[in-house]
């Protein structure tokens, strides 16, 4: 059985950057309040470029999706690593990898809705590439699949 490398190799690098980007969370959310402190002593600034200062509860619905997001990551990273060569549990990792595209989307929306004048290209550029990742793991799981698909 030769399984799917794909998922295997993107499984590793969504444990790898779903662990940095839960450290990285993490540190911002308890480092909540110096974040806000510096919004607050920046509002001027913001004001005069004409930039909307992001709320209190922005910025903890930002930590607490991205502390959501990068467990999910992880998560869905050992499933592809546990289960790279096994067809016959495909399903799981085809489901964790719809449930990760589906918070990868869902976490950006917030800021369109609350931010549409932030909306530059970069940020589409920065949603696009944060989508390749679990867009890869899907295709991998899906591979494994057909795998089991072909099995018969």
């Amino acid at each position: 059985m030769e399984g799917s490398k794909l998922l295997r190799v993107v499984s590793i690098l969504l444990i790898i950057f779903g662990v940095i980007g839960l450290i990285s969370s993490s540190i911002t959310a308890f480092t909540m309040d110096t974040v806000i402190a510096a919004q607050e002593q920046y509002a001027e600034l913001y004001e005069q470029m004409g930039i909307a200062a992001m709320s209190r509860e922005y910025l903890v619905m930002s930590a607490v999706l991205s502390i959501i997001l990068a467990v999910a990551e992880t998560a869905a990273g050992i499933l592809g690593v546990l289960f790279w060569a096994k067809p016959a549990r495909a399903d799981i990792c085809v489901a964790a990898g719809i449930l990760l595209l589906v918070l990868c989307v869902c976490s950006n929306i917030p800021s369109a809705l609350i931010y549409p004048e932030q909306i530059t290209l970069i940020s589409l550029l920065s949603i696009l590439l944060g989508l390749l990742l679990p867009a890869l793991y899907l295709a991998g799981a899906c591979k494994l699949k057909k795998q089991l698909v072909a099995e018969g």
